[in-house]
């Protein structure tokens, strides 16, 4: 095993351990248990809430990770290019349907919580348009996190987790089992994957345990500061923050080795 692997498996450990806290009660804080997410401004309109503030944040990011990929260049191979920059690309788009979907949760009246999230709409039209919705919500999703999956393979996943999200997992749960999911997946799949490399261990040290740990901060610290500072809205400028900042380091490494080549 190397670096990367190690931060993988403690991703893991710790995605089950945040399930496990969640579903026993323990040590959250309890709107976060309450809501399923850590919402600030409640006492504002809904536009100032942590729902409609992780559009706005994922809208914007999502246009600057689709802007560094069509513009920057972090290696002079092309295919190596493209392999080291399609998290990118991929991300780009998942941000932006991740937004969408805090824009719905923002734009709608709150709902029971206890209740599965399609047993939250009153006619069958808008039940079909929940899960049409969701599941390309999911699928994106999941392209990004299991970037060396198959499309069949996303479509499976996406399908599968549209079903169990609408209709068996409570509402109040949904930021935990999708976290946990997609977290899982990317984790699982990194693991499997064939270029392990110094930018394996880069990218599983800078994008995926801060996205776990901001998670954690979320849930056990809401009600003593995060509400206060955009609450969820932290977890979700986390997840571009840290891509580019992945980007970054590689185009720094680039910029080294066309110094060192030269001469050389």
């Amino acid at each position: 095993m190397i670096f990367g692997d190690y931060v993988h498996t403690c991703v893991i450990i710790l995605q089950f351990s945040f399930l496990c806290n969640m579903l026993t009660n323990n040590g959250f804080s309890k709107s976060f248990i309450d809501d399923g997410f850590c919402i600030s401004n409640k006492d504002k309109h809904f536009l100032y809430q942590s729902h409609a503030l992780s559009f706005y944040s994922d809208t914007f990011f999502a246009l600057i990770l689709s802007l560094i990929y069509k513009y920057l260049k972090v290696h002079h191979l092309t295919d190596v290019n493209y392999r080291l920059l399609h998290p990118v690309k991929e991300n780009a788009s998942a941000v932006f349907l991740h937004g969408l979907g805090h824009l719905n949760l923002a734009l709608r009246p709150k709902q029971t919580t206890k209740n599965a999230y399609i047993y939250t709409f009153d006619t069958k039209p808008k039940r079909i348009m929940s899960i049409l919705v969701m599941y390309n919500f999911w699928f994106f999703l999941i392209k990004a996190a299991y970037l060396n999956g198959t499309m069949n393979k996303w479509k499976i996943h996406a399908l599968f987790h549209t079903i169990c999200l609408n209709f068996f997992i409570p509402k109040s749960y949904s930021f935990t089992y999708v976290q946990t999911t997609l977290m899982l997946i990317a984790s699982i799949s990194e693991l499997n994957s064939i270029n392990k490399d110094i930018n394996y261990n880069i990218k599983a040290l800078i994008v995926h345990l801060p996205i776990t740990f901001v998670g954690w901060i979320e849930a056990v610290y809401c009600d003593h500061f995060i509400h206060k500072y955009g609450g969820h809205l932290i977890y979700d400028t986390t997840i571009p923050i840290s891509i580019i900042l992945y980007v970054f380091i590689l185009l720094i490494n680039y910029k080294k080795r066309q110094f060192q080549l030269k001469n050389d």
